[in-house]
């Protein structure tokens, strides 16, 4: 499983947010988990004001109630894969589609079957 070593989270009360690269340009870009409201992704654009510009890509088409983000290369094809840790609602994974928009317009798959109150998710 491939993770990128350098990630930067900020974590207030009704949202998360980590940088990392997900295109793999060597950019760092970042993805918001927002509570009752659509996940989004922000590519890196490479100037001296990297989002200056940038629409997020929506992560999925639900607004859960996320508590927790990972990027993790889950199906090992060598990109970084959002998983969606959601309280009191099914927890989530979105695959790499390995394009310019690596998450938009791709369905989140439950990573179970029950819906569990998760605040934190991680892989190991």
């Amino acid at each position: 499983m491939k993770t990128d070593p350098v990630e930067f989270i900020v974590i207030s009360a009704d949202h998360i947010r980590k940088a990392i690269t997900i295109d793999n340009d060597g950019r760092m870009d970042v993805i918001a988990g927002n509570y009752n409201q659509v996940n989004k992704l922000y590519l890196n654009n490479g100037r001296n004001d990297p989002f200056d510009g940038v629409v997020g890509q929506n992560i999925g088409s639900i607004g859960y109630h996320t508590l927790s983000l990972k990027l993790v290369d889950i199906d090992c094809d060598g990109d970084l894969d959002v998983l969606e840790g959601n309280a009191s609602q099914a927890n989530m994974v979105y695959l790499n589609n390995r394009t310019t928009t690596p998450i938009s317009g791709v369905t989140g798959m439950r990573i179970q079957e029950t819906e569990d109150n998760t605040i934190a998710i991680d892989t190991g």
